[in-house]
């Protein structure tokens, strides 16, 4: 299981009040399946459980006042599997 933490900080250079995200948690996990033979592996993973927007960027945009913001991926699930010949 991975988990990130990010206090409060600003998403762009400009120090705007509209560009201050809020801190946020996100965990991530992962469970991997293998037999003694290493001959596959089955790995199912989910990423940010919580599911919580997390603003990543930001810039003021063309109109005076109006901020346009960059969001990470929701909760994303899924499944990989390995085979070694």
């Amino acid at each position: 299981m991975n988990v990130q933490f990010a206090s409060s900080r600003y998403l762009a250079t400009d120090f705007l009040p509209s560009e201050l995200a809020p801190s946020y948690i996100s965990e991530d996990a992962f469970l991997t399946l293998t037999p003694r033979s290493n001959s596959w592996s089955l790995q199912l993973f989910c990423r940010n459980l919580s599911n919580r927007e997390i603003y990543t960027g930001a810039y003021e945009g063309p109109l005076a006042g109006y901020t346009v913001a960059n969001i990470a991926a929701p909760r994303t699930y899924g499944g990989r599997l390995k085979v070694t010949l």
